[in-house]
């Protein structure tokens, strides 16, 4: 009994505010010379997939950043109209109603979601120090098998930063989980909303449908009223698709 109500209480803190969990403590796997038992003439064929590991991985982490200032950027522009709205709504009503009440705690949680959301993606932006191939001095030389040691080099560097590029990934997960929750709310505050006014002014809703019954419409109108309804839609979908592939969250690498 107490432990799925442990579970209900942790499924409905994740629901209203996730939180990161830590990664779990690994070591980078390294390799040396004696771990390449590889035949002499698959030396380029190694090369090569090190080098496309290495791209992907660097792929990787600039999608992270990318994505990181998009959001920084689209969430500071909301935060900044969710704020004048509710500036305006307190300075130019000065009658308080539950409604407004309900309204500035919907948009006050709105714009706590995206300021957390900011923050992974500031989280997700932070300096860090990569391991890099450099040009050691053993390439200068004319001993030893120079392809081998740089697939060794390169393939200990990316162990060393896959965890930092996971991490990174979390943080992007992270905005992306609370970017979800704020389409949440204000869909919810939308719909109650829209619901309120139609039925507070069901008077007014019911006269727009009984002249809308005594207007003869012709084909070229309802032609048109199709039409327009149709691309809505498809502008919505459209929408809807942009918001879904942009907040989609991106693989981590084990």
């Amino acid at each position: 009994m107490l432990n799925k109500a442990g579970k209900l209480i942790k499924y409905i803190r994740e629901l209203v505010w996730p939180i990161l969990e830590p990664l779990e403590k690994t070591e980078p796997i390294k390799i040396s010379e004696l771990d390449c038992m590889w035949a002499n003439e698959e030396v380029d064929l190694i090369l090569q997939y090190i080098e496309k590991y290495k791209e992907n991985e660097d792929k990787r982490k600039s999608e992270v950043e990318s994505k990181s200032t998009i959001f920084i950027g689209t969430f500071g522009v909301a935060i900044t109209v969710l704020i004048n709205l509710i500036i305006n709504m307190i300075l130019t009503n000065q009658t308080h109603t539950i409604l407004k009440l309900f309204i500035i705690c919907i948009m006050t949680f709105a714009i706590i979601y995206l300021c957390r959301a900011i923050w992974f993606s500031i989280k997700a932006l932070e300096r860090k120090n990569y391991f890099t191939l450099g040009f050691p001095n053993s390439l200068l030389s004319d001993a030893g098998d120079k392809k081998r040691e740089i697939i060794i080099c390169q393939y200990n560097n990316i162990s060393k930063n896959r965890d930092l590029i996971n991490l990174k990934v979390d943080y992007m997960n992270m905005a992306h989980e609370y970017f979800k929750r704020t389409i949440m709310v204000v869909t919810i505050f939308s719909s109650l909303l829209l619901f309120y006014y139609i039925y507070a002014y069901k008077n007014i809703t019911k006269e727009i449908y009984n002249l809308l019954c005594k207007i003869d419409v012709n084909q070229t109108i309802i032609l048109g009223i199709a039409i327009t309804i149709i691309a809505l839609v498809l502008i919505i979908v459209y929408l809807l698709y942009k918001i879904k592939r942009l907040s989609k969250p991106l693989p981590k690498n084990d």
